[in-house]
């Protein structure tokens, strides 16, 4: 599976059996093949499948379910009073830092209400009310969720690597005005509207391939 690699500068301290390559296991069990995973590895498979739901069906539903699961363990793994940018990246981490103690709670169920709506009905079973999602909001969780990646592990996939850099060229506002994508995006004059979302995720990504084998 291709990588990209990136600094550990900002990296947290982990065990080094949770740092090195990830893998997963094929064997035969009692009811047939079986695959093992751990929950690192299993945040890579759900946020490439994220991307994947979001870029080539529109698949908003999908994305934020499995973006915002992803980034729930990733976030789990960090200091739980860690700080976003500091020693964490993660919504938690992100609350730690912005909001006060006392409404660090509640902040942290606005910004997992809709997931944890599409998630579980344990305090509406109403299967029938209308949820909304929006799409700014799913942008977001995508993005935090490969930040939170790319915080624990230390490398992100060519799928995350062209989401990112659609996120950052949709979001600006988001960038810091030296950031040097964002001199990149300006001075290409890229627009993320320029085409059809599964045609961007499918040239971006050849290209990423072809400049990974030069």
């Amino acid at each position: 599976m291709n990588r990209i690699m990136i600094s550990a500068a900002t990296d947290i301290d982990a065990p080094e059996d949770e740092m090195i390559e990830s893998t997963h296991d094929q064997y035969d069990g009692p009811a047939g093949p079986r695959l093992t995973f751990n929950r690192l590895n299993a945040t890579e498979a759900q946020i490439d499948a994220a991307i994947k739901a979001y870029f080539l069906w529109d698949d908003l539903v999908s994305a934020l379910t499995l973006a915002g699961a992803a980034e729930r363990v990733l976030s789990d793994v960090q200091p739980q009073d860690g700080l976003i940018c500091v020693d964490a990246f993660s919504i938690r981490s992100l609350i730690n830092l912005y909001v006060e103690g006392e409404h660090q709670s509640k902040a942290g169920n606005l910004f997992r209400r809709t997931y944890d709506q599409l998630r579980h009905a344990d305090g509406d079973r109403d299967p029938f009310r209308l949820i909304e999602v929006s799409v700014a909001g799913v942008d977001f969780y995508i993005f935090m969720a490969i930040q939170a990646f790319r915080h624990v592990r230390r490398f992100i996939t060519p799928s995350m690597g062209v989401f990112y850099v659609w996120y950052c060229a949709r979001y600006p506002r988001h960038l810091k005005e030296d950031s040097q994508i964002k001199t990149i995006l300006e001075s290409a004059q890229f627009d993320p509207n320029m085409m059809p979302k599964p045609l961007f995720f499918e040239r971006a990504l050849s290209i990423l391939d072809r400049s990974e084998k030069q």
